[in-house]
């Protein structure tokens, strides 16, 4: 190779500019091989971001479903209508389709707590349903629901608003859904 360029080994030749080029064209054709080292860098680096963008855009446009419990003392009213006085769960789905799989628990001082009854899928907007709890304020509430959103993935929502992707949805002992498959089990279909 370095006989291209009237070069031996161990010295001897001298450089023939004509062939091999001065350094300034040597170093100009580094500087052009390094850029495009970059660009391809960049444009690789700037694909992922954006990727990864996306995934994190549709993940939380799937997954905007919320939960919450209040204590209603009778004295407020929804709509024109008065609230009964008693507890509700109240929630807020502003994805674009139903939950159908969903589970949700009270966390509650008192043995009350636990595992509200499913009552059909989670429609989109806001909905609440009235609850049959037999204690009054002084109790404080919180809850978790647990859903499945259209992708096939499983999470978990408090009512605080923490969202934490879960391995599967389980209500008495039974798997209503596992995370990554899309199909809810035939119980399910339809709307129950």
């Amino acid at each position: 190779m370095l006989d291209l360029w009237g070069l031996g080994l161990f010295g001897g030749g001298t450089v023939d500019y004509q062939r091999f080029g001065d350094i300034g064209t040597w170093a100009q054709g580094v500087g052009t091989v390094a850029a495009v080292f970059v660009a391809i860098n960049t444009f690789v680096k700037s694909s992922q971001a954006h990727k990864a963008d996306i995934e994190r855009q549709d993940r939380e446009h799937r997954t905007q479903v919320y939960c919450w419990i209040t204590y209603e003392d009778g004295t407020l009213s929804f709509e024109g209508v008065k609230m009964e006085k008693g507890w509700y769960l109240h929630f807020n789905n502003t994805t674009p389709l139903p939950i159908q799989v969903w589970t949700a628990k009270l966390i509650g001082a008192d043995s009350e707590g636990g595992d509200i009854p499913f009552f059909g899928p989670i429609p989109v907007g806001y909905f609440r349903k009235k609850l049959t709890l037999r204690s009054g304020p002084a109790v404080k509430y919180f809850c978790d629901l647990n859903f499945l959103d259209r992708a096939g993935s499983c999470w978990k929502r408090s009512s605080l608003g923490n969202l934490i992707s879960i391995p599967q949805i389980v209500k008495d002992g039974q798997v209503l859904a596992i995370d990554g498959q899309a199909n809810p089990p035939d119980f399910l279909q339809g709307g129950v």
